[in-house]
């Protein structure tokens, strides 16, 4: 007994060695006496590196040379909300996936991976980011956020990733090149057809800018498929410099010059292939079940393969797919017929009727298909779907089996086990169409007509590495991280906030702009109302908090000119470039309409009186002249390139009272400048470059009268301070907008401004718990707004506020129901034909310093108590 265990564990610690020096055991054939050995000696397995099994040449031009000659190129496929669809829409998704089937490559292999939402490339992106600050406030809350995404990723968060594997088969008459070039050609032919059809079904395809980063996308993937478990601490460039490292002290101990190469930064550490039913790979068990052929399900919908195989972050599941040679297909289906005949009337003959009845339907199905192929011009693909199961013990794996196994006896599914075959599986689901013996056993025959129902990308995420960290999907466990600046899935990033009362709404609004500072956007909020409950988040990443009232000591000048920068016209819809040519000419100008409208927000009137107006335009260009400021932008600038000192209000009170028809503007512009408001009445004292800034416009303390005034005003100068640099992603936050929307002329300058902002890299966020002086009390403009808003995050309403919005949003009876049941925190992201229940997540110090409820202040600060206690004992 003792000399058993002895050996086991001097196999154990051998098998150990090999994994760690990057060792794979391959299986030899074993003896029936040998099948309860549950480790065989080692010196029964071929051993080499694990950079030998794996059959990759080089990478080049984004594609995968193999060492057999073959070549391989590897597109990614972001997933819809295919279950949301409507049914049409779902046909029509499944008519155009068909057509991948009927004219594109003979090879195809369809990989999806499930997995614990990794979160390397948003972490990175943020670490990045941030790294641009000085400012240790940003530092600290950005070490909370990545801790905050960490737990994500380590708790339930779940991720798919979906990928088209696709092998070169020569021209479009089959000829096969041996010149690269050649080759690369084609091969973008044919990934640019693919992508087309992805297009069509409405999935968005990963494009690099280059052929370095296709390069690098590929082997990320790689990496990616290799090593599930070290790919989430060390990213593949730290992967990269290590090897190179190594390489380098092993050239300087040795003399020699070996040099790296490229199937070493993604091999993994080792493969052990050490028993019967599964393998070992970078901490991870695998196992496959193989679905028999003769048991797929005989009536399907769109989408049925990922509703039946998808068993969240334990299986990854294959669709591999050969096209048969259509010309020998349907000359060997005319063999087979007349055999099939034949064998039928030979067994009618001798009054053998079962055995003709199996003739009789073999000779049906083979008619059907060679019908379908000579009159319909359709192809025969032979396919086999396999479903790999991963798990991090042996014994989590094959409780996992047994549960799939279960739940597909359920619809008739037969699985076929890895027993004695584990590499021929591995061999076959690695993502290089390598031929494997278990492929045969594992075909089913299907028309291309059918092939449209293996539509799979359906597994939703509303994720982007470039976004921020918003919560979870309640229906998927998927990670939610939107970002607003994805144009290929967003026309705009306009954004529509909109709950009750006590809903969350102030608490989202921090949350998405502190979150979206650290992804390197600057942030401008605009508050009508209860402005100290963004003072704790603002001092939290170091912005600037600007009282814009009177009494307060911060000046922001109404009068000053700050240049425009350079504005992308491809960011317009062609019913907006009017607005932008006409914005773009004089900033002078458009400075003169701001301060008009700035005045007579002031009034109480809705109407300017022509001669008053006409006087206006006149006098307030002639106080900029003064200063040597005109019409042309130049003048702005002194001769060494700096901006020139700008007028203040007393130069225009000035003017204001030489002319009697501009006595009332000048009775506004004095009460201004001698009461309460001359803070107004100066130069700008309070930083602006700032990246993240609130403006605390609170009607408190300015009065229901001026408060429309103040609101454009500070709505004005962030919009100045995002198209002064075009470069820089900006997000301007109005709360509660409807007070700015009450004037027709204030209106009709907000509208324009939220147009001309997205040319200049930037988008705006509408938020309201005032619905219905949103939508009836806005002249219109509101429900204008939430129709050209192509984002709206939708928290908890009143009855009467869903019926509201119920046509505006195109909310179903379900929609409605899901909001009246929503709790504080949770929401209903919409964006195109996209609605997803969300559970927004803040960090405790977010918490802390966003929310307005006393009791939950008091739980965290009590929780942070007992902490620094427990800490100190």
């Amino acid at each position: 007994m003792s000399k058993k265990k002895s050996m086991s564990s001097q196999t154990n610690m051998q098998i150990k060695r090999m994994i760690a020096n990057g060792i794979v055991g391959v299986r030899n054939k074993m003896s029936e006496d040998e099948n309860n050995i549950k480790y065989r000696e080692i010196s029964k397995y071929h051993e080499g590196s694990s950079q030998d099994f794996i059959p990759v040449d080089e990478v080049k031009d984004g594609i995968i040379k193999t060492t057999d000659g073959r070549y391989i190129g590897i597109i990614e496929v972001y997933p819809i909300n295919f279950r949301k669809l409507a049914s049409n829409e779902r046909k029509v998704v499944l008519l155009n996936w068909q057509k991948l089937y009927e004219g594109g490559p003979s090879k195809i292999q369809i990989k999806a991976m499930c997995d614990f939402f990794n979160p390397e490339k948003l972490i990175r992106n943020i670490q990045k980011e941030c790294a641009k600050f000085n400012d240790q406030s940003i530092q600290e809350a950005k070490n909370v956020y990545i801790r905050h995404i960490t737990n994500y990723s380590n708790a339930d968060a779940i991720s798919t990733r979906y990928f088209i594997i696709y092998q070169y088969s020569g021209n479009i008459e089959g000829k096969i090149s041996k010149n690269f070039d050649e080759i690369v050609i084609q091969m973008q032919e044919t990934e640019s057809f693919i992508r087309g059809i992805c297009e069509s079904c409405g999935n968005v395809t990963y494009s690099a800018d280059d052929n370095k980063e296709k390069n690098k996308a590929v082997i990320e993937f790689l990496y990616y498929y290799f090593n599930r478990n070290t790919s989430r601490n060390e990213s593949i460039n730290n992967r990269a410099k290590r090897i190179k490292d190594d390489f380098h002290e092993f050239n300087e101990q040795t003399g020699l010059n070996k040099k790296p190469r490229i199937v070493d930064i993604f091999a993994p550490k080792g493969i052990r292939f050490t028993n019967r039913k599964f393998m070992y790979m970078d901490g991870e068990y695998y196992t496959y079940l193989g679905i028999v052929p003769r048991t797929y399900p005989e009536l399907v919908c769109g989408g049925w393969v990922d509703d039946l195989f998808n068993f969240l972050q334990y299986t990854d599941f294959d669709i591999i797919s050969y096209k048969y040679p259509k010309e020998f297909t349907e000359m060997s289906l005319s063999g087979i017929n007349k055999v099939t005949e034949s064998g039928y009337k030979r067994q009618m003959y001798r009054n053998k009727q079962d055995k003709a009845e199996k003739y009789a339907i073999k000779f049906k199905n083979n008619a059907y298909v060679q019908k379908h192929m000579q009159n319909l011009k359709e192809d025969l693909w032979k396919t086999a779907i396999v479903v790999t199961v991963k798990a991090p013990t042996e014994r989590v794996l094959f409780r996992v089996v047994n549960y799939i196994k279960k739940e597909l006896d359920k619809y008739h599914v037969k699985t076929d086990d890895a027993f004695d075959c584990v590499e021929d599986y591995f061999t076959l689901t690695m993502p290089l169409l390598c031929g494997s013996p278990v492929f045969k056993r594992l075909r089913h025959d299907t028309l291309s007509s059918q092939m449209g129902t293996t539509y799979c990308f359906s597994c939703y995420e509303l994720y982007d590495p470039k976004g921020y960290l918003l919560g979870k999907n309640m229906d998927t466990n998927a990670i939610a991280c939107p970002n607003n600046f994805d144009t290929e899935r967003y026309k705009n990033g306009n954004t529509v906030l909109i709950g009750t009362s006590g809903a969350g709404k102030t608490f989202t609004e921090q949350v998405i702009g502190t979150r979206c500072l650290m992804n390197g956007m600057r942030v401008f909020s605009i508050i009508p109302a209860k402005g100290y409950e963004y003072e704790p988040g603002c001092k939290m990443v170091g912005g600037t908090f600007i009282r814009y009232y009177p009494g307060s000591k911060d000046c922001l000048n109404p009068m000053e000119i700050r240049p425009s920068g350079d504005f992308d016209s491809t960011m317009y819809e062609e019913d907006d470039k009017d607005v932008s040519m006409q914005e773009a000419t004089s900033l002078l100008a458009r400075k003169v309409t701001f301060l008009i409208i700035w005045l007579q927000l002031q009034t109480n009137t809705n109407e300017i009186d022509t001669a008053a107006y006409s006087k206006l335009q006149q006098v307030i260009p002639y106080v900029y002249y003064k200063y040597g400021i005109t019409e042309d932008n130049k003048t702005l600038f002194d001769e060494n390139g700096k901006l020139k000192t700008m007028p203040i209000l007393s130069d225009l009170l000035e003017e204001f009272e030489k002319h009697k028809e501009l006595t009332d503007f000048a009775s506004i512009v004095r009460g201004i400048v001698k009461g309460p408001f001359k803070n107004l009445d100066g130069q700008t004292n309070v930083d602006i470059n700032k990246r993240y800034i609130v403006f605390d416009v609170d009607e408190r303390h300015i009065g229901s009268k001026l408060i429309a005034a103040c609101l454009f005003a500070a709505f004005d100068y962030a919009n100045t301070a995002v198209l002064e640099n075009p470069l820089s992603k900006d997000i301007v936050v109005l709360d509660e907008v409807w007070k700015m929307l009450r004037l027709s002329s204030c209106a009709d300058q907000v509208k324009n401004m939220i147009k001309l902002i997205r040319g200049y890299g930037g988008f705006v966020i509408l938020a309201t718990q005032e619905l219905n002086d949103f939508i009836n009390h806005s002249n219109g403009y509101g429900i204008s707004v939430l129709s050209n808003s192509e984002i709206k995050i939708c928290l908890n309403l009143k009855e009467e506020e869903i019926e509201m919005v119920r046509d505006h949003m195109r909310l179903s009876e379900a929609d409605c129901d899901k909001i009246r049941n929503f709790k504080k925190g949770q929401a209903l992201f919409i964006a195109n034909r996209d609605k997803i229940r969300i559970s927004i997540d803040a960090t405790d110090v977010e918490m802390y310093t966003f929310t307005t409820d006393v009791n939950m202040r008091r739980k965290i600060a009590e929780k942070r108590s007992f902490n620094v206690k427990n800490l100190a004992v």
